[in-house]
């Protein structure tokens, strides 16, 4: 496991340290060792050492560490990103023409909803829905 993935581990942990230990001053001495790993006074290797002491925080960090090449990925200031299920599709884009049958004036797509079709230059009438 690599520097990073002990910090992302410990930013995690910091966030359910009130869930996995009773006592207030075991999760302020482990918030403690966390800050300082952020500052850089105090090395992910040493970080990691310590948490592991606590066995609520060491099976914690068993549980998050899937296998050596894959750990959950944590931020100190939101929840990890979790992708939907599935695949997302292409949706396509609205397409006007002018109303006048056989007109050359170019197609125009909506590119945000709420925007109005502009006009045919040709014919001076607003575009409508291609059907």
């Amino acid at each position: 496991m690599n520097d990073e993935q002990i910090l992302n581990l410990a930013y995690g942990l910091r966030g359910v340290l009130p869930d996995l230990l009773a006592d207030s001053d075991q999760r302020d001495d482990l918030r403690a060792a966390i800050a300082a790993a952020e500052r850089g006074e105090l090395s992910p290797s040493d970080l990691f050492r310590q948490l592991a002491q606590h066995p609520e925080a060491r099976r914690w960090l068993q549980d998050q560490t899937v296998d050596a090449n894959r750990t959950l990925s944590f931020s100190s200031a939101k929840a990890p990103f979790i992708p939907l299920a599935g695949g997302g599709s292409a949706i396509a884009a609205q397409e006007y023409v002018c109303p006048e049958p056989g007109c050359t004036h170019p197609s125009w797509f909506r590119q945000r909803i709420g925007q109005t079709p502009p006009e045919c230059q040709i014919h001076h009438k607003r575009l409508i829905l291609k059907a």
